[in-house]
C-alpha cells in the first residue's frame, strides 16, 4: 500500500484497521525518525522518549494531517518540534539546577566509553554540530543526515528554501571554523589527504 492508502485507512478504517496501518508506517519510518531525532538530542534514551511521543502524537493528530506534504515529512516535523522543546527545557534545567553537575559526572564513564567507539572525526564533527546554533543545527542535521532536499527541510521548518540554504551555508562555516580552532590536527591531515602527490 502507498503512504496515502495507509493514511486514508488510519483515518476511516476500523479501530484495527488504523492500528495496522499506522504500524505499516512506524515499521517504514521508525529508523529514520530515530536518526532525526537523535541528531538533535544526541543521547538515545532521550531520543527513544520523544520517538514514542512523536509516533504518539502522530497517531492522535493523523486526522489533521492534509497531505500538503510527505506523510514523512509530516512526522519529521513533529519530531523536530518535540526534539527542539526538549532542548529547551534541558538547557533552562541545565541553568537553573546544580544537579545536573552531579549527572555529568555520573554520566563520563559511559560517555568515554561511547566516544571511544567513535572516531577522531566523528566526534569532532558531532562537536561542532553540537556548537551550532538551534535554526542551523536542525537544517544540518536534516539535509546531511537525513539527506532531505532543501526544499523538504522548507516544508518541515515553515522557511523558505532561500532561508535554508543560507542557514545550511552558515552551518557549513560554523563548523569548518569549530573544526579548525578546536581539532586543527584533523582538519590539516584533511587538506594533506586531499593535495594530490607529485
Amino acid at each position: 500500500m502507498t503512504d496515502q492508502e495507509l493514511v486514508d485507512r488510519i483515518k476511516q478504517g476500523s479501530p484495527h484497521d488504523r492500528d495496522r496501518a499506522f504500524g505499516e508506517l512506524v515499521s517504514r519510518y521508525r529508523e529514520r525518525l530515530y536518526g532525526v531525532i537523535y541528531g538533535m538530542v544526541k543521547n538515545h534514551e532521550d531520543t527513544d522518549d520523544l520517538l514514542q511521543e512523536t509516533l504518539i502524537r502522530a497517531y492522535r493528530k493523523m486526522r489533521d494531517f492534509r497531505g500538503d506534504s510527505s506523510i514523512y515529512t509530516w512526522l519529521v516535523r513533529i519530531g523536530i518540534n518535540l526534539s527542539l522543546t526538549h532542548l529547551r527545557k534541558a538547557r533552562l534545567k541545565n541553568f537553573l539546577s546544580f544537579d545536573v553537575a552531579a549527572e555529568t559526572v555520573a554520566s563520563r564513564e559511559p560517555l568515554q566509553d561511547r566516544m571511544a567507539e567513535e572516531t577522531e572525526l566523528q566526534h569532532a564533527l558531532r562537536s561542532a554540530v553540537d556548537h551550532l546554533p538551534e535554526k542551523q543545527r536542525v537544517v544540518f542535521t536534516l539535509r546531511h543526515y537525513d539527506e532531505l532536499s532543501h526544499g523538504e527541510i522548507a516544508d518541515i521548518t515553515g522557511n523558505s528554501v532561500g532561508t535554508i540554504k543560507a542557514n545550511f551555508f552558515h552551518a557549513l562555516k560554523n563548523i569548518k571554523q569549530h573544526l579548525e580552532k578546536h581539532y586543527p590536527d584533523l582538519v590539516k591531515q584533511g587538506m594533506e589527504h586531499e593535495t594530490p602527490s607529485a
